[in-house]
């Protein structure tokens, strides 16, 4: 529905062999007939808490909030939608040296906006969201 978000914990860690420090980034592309409709939003150092969707509670709690700890790393956006045209969710480049990790918390939502998706139409439709973890050996551009 839209307004509602989901928030989801993604670790990364640098498994590399020798001494190679990484330089991470986060890129994000969506697909389906909703994929138009999604909005994301990352945190550095971030947990996620997600809260309604009970069946049991009044209508206004049906609708799940997703939120997290950290350092936002921008604000909620629109995404490509393929891998070719996937946009920079967090350009911040972040350090790990061999073995060491982060979790990343990332808020993915439905734009309040998008009523046209809160239509008998799309009431099957699906989107589906794809992270591309990008490290690159540090220093380099």
């Amino acid at each position: 529905l839209p307004g509602e978000s989901q928030a989801y914990a993604l670790p990364v860690s640098n498994g590399g062999v020798s001494t190679i420090p990484l330089d991470v980034r986060l890129s994000a592309y969506t697909s389906g007939a909703l994929g138009p409709a999604l909005r994301v939003q990352v945190y550095r150092s971030g947990t996620p808490t997600n809260t309604g969707g009970s069946a049991s509670t009044p209508l206004a709690s049906h609708y799940r909030t997703g939120t997290c700890t950290g350092t936002a790393a921008g604000s909620a956006q629109a995404v490509g939608t393929s891998a070719a045209t996937a946009t920079v969710v967090d350009a911040t480049k972040v350090p790990l040296t061999v073995g060491a990790s982060t979790t990343y918390c990332v808020i993915v939502s439905v734009d309040s906006a998008a009523t046209t998706y809160n239509t008998a139409a799309y009431r099957d439709a699906k989107a589906t969201l794809s992270i591309i973890v990008r490290g690159t050996q540090r220093g380099a551009p």
